[in-house]
């Protein structure tokens, strides 16, 4: 099942993360690949909860909170988050989206929560991995939540494309 919510925030949790691009407090990594096998598809990356739940991130609470919300309004029930970090994607020239891929070899769920508006579509594809089964396109403030299914996106075409990326079980 796809979840797709444009309206989920409030006022004070908007002004949150407008405010994480704004600060200079966040370190954000250089991430040579974007999936686990070498792609070049490069971007920067903050970690807020690591695959082993670590994390010193300041963002930890808050972006919790605002899956929390997500999942209660659309009814959504999870055991934990597994991982959450904040994208930054961009042109990179000669490679225009990443190669469909799961995030994690167990049973997982993706909750993505879009930061502003871009080109760069999320595509979640079929349980054969075959065809699309939606194209989602970025716009700020809108979450959207699916299952075990592989997944690519497209870079955008101009500018960023500022995402938070949970998975949760």
């Amino acid at each position: 099942m796809i979840t797709i919510d444009d309206d989920f925030l409030n006022n004070v949790q908007k002004e949150y993360l407008d405010n994480i691009f704004k600060s200079f407090t966040h370190n954000f990594q250089f991430v040579k690949d974007g999936t686990k096998d070498p792609d070049g598809n490069n971007h920067f990356e903050h970690v807020v909860l690591d695959d082993n739940g670590f994390t010193d991130s300041q963002l930890k609470d808050g972006l919790v909170d605002i899956f929390a919300c997500f999942c209660k309004k659309n009814k959504i029930e999870y055991k934990g988050l597994y991982r959450c970090a904040v994208n930054l994607t961009y042109n990179l020239g000669n490679i225009y989206r990443t190669p469909s891929h799961l995030d994690h070899p167990f049973d997982h769920k993706y909750f993505l929560l879009y930061l502003n508006d871009s080109t760069g579509d999320t595509v979640i594809m079929d349980e054969s991995n075959e065809n699309p089964l939606k194209i989602i396109s970025p716009k700020k403030y809108r979450g959207v939540s699916w299952g075990r299914n592989h997944h690519y996106f497209y870079f955008p075409t101009e500018g960023g494309r500022k995402v938070v990326i949970y998975t949760f079980i």
